[in-house]
């Protein structure tokens, strides 16, 4: 064993990991012994205001929830994460409960970290927004992840949104008739008004991301529905192997590529995914995910020195 001292987690270290989405954060603490104990589910973060008080503020309700010594260690990753954020100031808001070192990243390099270990590969996670993150023996890629107006090409929110617009086209008589026109309208009173009730509404995001899985569910039968997984399917596999030829990941020998987040669980876009996906990157092998962005926090501090992963990371001290 390594002394707590090397900064690599032992069974002797208590270490806190957060995995902070805009969802919801879950969080684990390993006890003295190396056991894991999953702690209750926080509220999300919000993107739209100052990260690091909501860190410190997240890592307090958490040790205030531990029967036991405050962890030496606690290691986040975090949608919104940049390199503008660093652990230290993370560790200035909480250091006076003791704990010793922060290990601070994006909810991208944890997703990594989780599905594929330290090894070469591609990850692509979507959800309510999309990640994809290419790794190889000396070079990292972020793909996307731009945010709902930026990119997300992909996503739940992305789908949601072309479901939204095949309705209202629908509507309109200038586009195709859809399933999708009587199931989502019931959630509006007017559907002429429903630009304005998406408007208005504070959580419009998730809300828009909501309606992936009424598409998903009529893709099997209705020809509109079916169209938009198609497209959301071309769109991640066009990521991952963009973001494999980036990191040199694109050769005959192939490479891992590891899917994760709500919007595969849809068969026909993970059947898109995976023709379109041999159509780009030929010796691709789709791999399932080892673990999940909970599981990755917590192998923050212990990536290898030679990792182009290890740079990606802020640590305190």
């Amino acid at each position: 064993m390594v002394s707590e001292d090397s900064g690599v987690i032992t069974a002797r270290t208590r270490l806190l990991a957060l995995d902070a989405g805009q969802t919801g954060i879950r969080s684990r603490v390993y006890d003295m012994e190396g056991r894991a104990h999953e702690l209750p589910e926080l509220p999300g973060v919000r993107n739209n205001a100052p990260l690091v008080p909501q860190w410190a503020d997240n890592v307090r309700t958490c040790i205030a929830m531990i029967d036991g010594p405050t962890p030496l260690y606690v290691a986040i990753g975090s949608t919104g994460c940049g390199g503008r954020h660093l652990a230290a100031d993370v560790l200035t808001g909480v250091a006076d409960l003791g704990v010793r070192r922060v290990a601070l990243a994006h909810d991208s390099i944890s997703n990594y970290l989780g599905a594929l270990d330290y090894e070469p590969g591609v990850i692509v996670a979507s959800g309510t927004g999309v990640i994809t993150y290419g790794v190889g023996k000396t070079a990292t890629a972020r793909v996307d992840g731009w945010g709902s107006q930026l990119g997300d090409d992909g996503s739940g929110f992305s789908i949601g949104r072309a479901a939204l617009c095949a309705v209202m086209r629908d509507y309109d008589g200038r586009g195709a008739p859809t399933a999708l026109t009587p199931l989502i309208s019931q959630d509006f009173d007017d559907l002429e008004q429903a630009y304005l009730d998406v408007q208005n509404d504070p959580d419009w995001v998730r809300r828009i991301a909501s309606y992936a899985k009424v598409v998903a569910g009529l893709a099997p039968s209705d020809e509109v529905a079916r169209g938009i997984i198609r497209h959301a399917a071309c769109d991640l596999a066009h990521a991952v192997a963009t973001a494999a030829r980036r990191v040199g990941e694109d050769g005959p020998d192939g490479t891992n590529v590891a899917t994760l987040g709500g919007v595969f669980r849809s068969a026909e876009l993970r059947a898109d995914f995976a023709e379109m996906l041999a159509e780009r990157l030929p010796a691709a092998r789709i791999v399932p995910p080892q673990g999940d962005a909970l599981d990755g926090a917590c192998k923050l501090f212990g990536i290898p020195a030679d990792s182009p992963l290890r740079g990606k990371v802020s640590y305190s001290g």
